[in-house]
């Protein structure tokens, strides 16, 4: 098979292994004959219009073929490929089983490895690490020091950056932005123009998405729905198979399950510092009723009042609870 370049003389010893640098024997794309590129271990690492620049290396069983270009000090070794259109600059490694491919590019000091993949018009950069079974494309971004592993997705125009992690079976796509220290993995999706970030979970088989935003340390699980213009924020608890949406925000230590349809800020209310234990019971609207959520019961409004009888016959705490309850049937009937 005809080449454009040969093995020079030119040799250096990285990770025990004798590496090549290459030289140009013909005119192709922007090289020209007699350029000088950069490092591989053996012909089988570099063929078609591809090249290597600079002081890059691809090295053991990797393949640079097609158009693709490994630029600055980026290696590429071990079982992985780069093709295409695909670029790898910078300090950035690509390695294990990953394919870089079309017309994606990884560099600064990204990673892409084990059996990852990164393709489209897809960017990963700066400390970004993307492996496992992971796969980035279309035009996402996945920066900083952000991660995707496990089988998860992230495509579209979505972005996920700072110190923000994507795993499991997550989705994240259209426009979406996961940042800050937050989490999405188990089956959970985020989509549309929806921001997940600081300190947030989205998992299980949780949806976020139209203009929705959790963030904080809200955690939002199981089949729940956070959707159209709501936020849920501060501690709050959204799980089951709650619907929080329209323009309704969830916060503070408010909890919110089972099928809770919360459509507005009005559809729950919050009492803190109530209590034995001082602490903040929910009352909110469901398809079934009024639920209550208080430390760990939860049930519904006739249960919890139930409850509360049996636990504090006769003391204060049953008097400031009934007045809850009390309270919370006049706001929803």
């Amino acid at each position: 098979m005809e080449r454009n370049y040969r093995l020079t003389d030119e040799t250096i010893i990285f990770n025990n292994r004798t590496l090549y640098r290459i030289e140009a024997t013909k005119d192709f794309a922007d090289i020209k004959k007699g350029d000088k590129g950069g490092f591989i271990e053996k012909y089988e690492n570099l063929c078609d219009n591809a090249w290597v620049y600079d002081n890059a290396k691809v090295y053991e069983d990797a393949r640079v073929c097609e158009n693709a270009r490994v630029y600055g000090n980026a290696r590429v070794y071990e079982y992985a490929e780069v093709y295409g259109g695909a670029s790898v600059l910078g300090y950035a490694q690509v390695f294990g089983r990953a394919r870089v491919c079309e017309n994606a590019r990884v560099f600064e000091n990204a990673k892409v490895f084990e059996r990852a993949r990164v393709y489209g018009h897809a960017r990963v950069y700066e400390y970004a690490k993307v492996y496992g079974d992971a796969k980035v494309f279309g035009h996402a971004r996945v920066y900083e020091y952000a991660k995707v592993y496990g089988d998860a997705k992230v495509y579209g125009h979505a972005r996920v950056c700072e110190n923000a992690q994507v795993f499991g079976h997550a989705r994240v796509f259209e426009n979406a932005r996961v940042y800050g220290k937050a989490r999405v993995c188990e089956n959970a999706e985020v989509f549309g123009e929806a921001r997940v970030f600081e300190n947030a979970r989205v998992f299980g088989e949780a949806k976020v998405y139209g203009n929705a935003i959790v963030y904080g340390s809200a955690i939002v699980y199981e089949n729940a729905i956070v959707y159209e213009n709501a936020i849920v924020y501060g501690e709050a608890r959204v799980f089951g198979d709650a619907e929080v949406f329209g323009y309704a925000e969830i916060f503070g230590e408010a909890i919110v399950f089972g099928d809770a349809i919360i459509h507005s800020t009005n559809d729950y209310c919050t009492f803190s510092n109530f209590g034995s234990m001082n602490r903040t019971t929910t009352f909110f609207k469901s398809k079934e009723g009024i639920l209550v959520a208080c430390g760990c019961f939860k049930g519904t409004i006739e249960e919890f009042k139930e409850k509360v009888k049996e636990t504090h016959k006769g003391n204060k705490h049953e008097r400031e609870y009934l007045k809850m309850i009390e309270l919370a049937e006049i706001k929803f009937e």
